[in-house]
């Protein structure tokens, strides 16, 4: 059984699970989104950051792809695609309530996609909330969701090769577009205007790569038999209508953060965070927070001071639960990075 439950894959629930995996806890980490990184990932891939510690600047997915392999030297359990609907109190433990949120499943084949799972400690690195894409109303195209049609892409290379429509002038939809033109997928973006909100320098990179830009069309519609074979563009301006064959279609319109989940955790609030004492530990028993989700007089919201806040939420949380444990763990330097956890008292006997 999981001794710790990490709500939330974004930068600090990676750190998070790493430091939980050096102090040798059991841990199983819960993710709506069908991948980690959270914000980062979602918004931000290729941006640059500037103010992460070690990095003059670092990719935003550089730098998800780090805390992922550091948290990937511990045996942690990563269920993608899964939300966390309920905390229940049980004693000495916490009962976890989850549901598939996409039709990505966890990592270990033998988990439940639904029902409650029994551990001694949560952590909520919940970020700004669950984000949601901005689906397309029309429940013809949504019928092809997870048959090409997907709002979510965790690794552009496995469309190399393919047809790719992405629907949208969003950063985020350039962006994409970008990344699977560099794996040598054949790209088509589509925007309703013919002016693209984005900064000059994504721009300048859009006109020399091979991304064909059609400007004043719309999805109208997807055609197909088991998957995505066509797409149906309609210009805005005439209604005029063009077939274009493509094998996937990623739109990009936007997302939205669902802060709401928390007021199911039964923890007290501060706005859309979780009210922590200088442990990380939040009002409801053997629940911690950190990150943006987490709120305590003088709080810094930037990546370096939510690393801190998931490094002291993890080692009071193992002081709290782990018999023995104390709350430093010592230098990992030391360790040679190894997982440790205190041994057991030994019994005397008399002879």
């Amino acid at each position: 059984m999981p001794e710790l439950a990490i709500v939330g894959a974004g930068p600090v629930g990676l750190y998070a699970a790493y430091y939980a995996g050096f102090r040798a806890m059991r841990t199983v980490v819960f993710e709506s989104l069908p991948f980690v990184g959270g914000q980062i990932a979602t918004f931000y891939p290729e941006s640059l950051l500037y103010d992460v510690p070690g990095f003059a600047e670092v990719r935003g997915d550089e730098l998800i792809r780090r805390l992922e392999a550091q948290a990937r030297r511990f045996p942690i359990d990563f269920r993608l695609g899964t939300r966390v609907t309920r905390l229940e109190p049980a004693g000495d433990a916490v009962q976890v309530h989850f549901e598939p949120e996409t039709k990505e499943r966890s990592e270990n084949a033998s988990a439940n996609p639904r029902g409650a799972l029994s551990v001694a400690a949560v952590l909520l690195t919940t970020g700004i909330g669950r984000f949601v894409p901005q689906p397309i109303p029309s429940p013809e195209i949504e019928s092809f969701r997870g048959r090409g049609l997907d709002y979510h892409l965790a690794d552009p290379a496995t469309l190399s090769g393919k047809r790719v429509l992405v629907a949208g002038g969003t950063q985020r939809g350039v962006e994409l577009a970008l990344a699977l033109a560099s794996v040598r997928a054949d790209v088509v973006l589509i925007h309703r205007r013919d002016r693209l909100a984005i900064p000059s320098e994504l721009q300048d990179r859009l006109r020399a790569s091979p991304v064909r830009f059609l400007p004043f069309r719309e999805l109208a519609a997807l055609e197909g038999t088991l998957r995505v074979e066509r797409a149906i563009l309609e210009d805005p301006r005439d209604r005029a209508r063009e077939a274009v064959a493509v094998d996937a279609a990623l739109p990009c319109f936007g997302f939205s953060a669902h802060a709401d989940d928390l007021s199911s955790f039964a923890v007290r609030l501060d706005g859309d965070a979780a009210v922590v004492d200088p442990t990380m530990a939040t009002s409801a028993p053997r629940v911690w927070a950190a990150g943006d989700g987490a709120s305590y007089p003088g709080k810094v919201r930037i990546l370096a001071a939510d690393f801190g806040e998931a490094c002291t939420a993890v080692n009071n949380l193992a002081g709290a639960i782990v018999p023995g444990a104390p709350v430093f763990p010592g230098y990992s330097s030391h360790r040679q990075g190894a997982a440790q956890r205190p041994r057991p008292a030994r019994v005397l006997r008399n002879p």
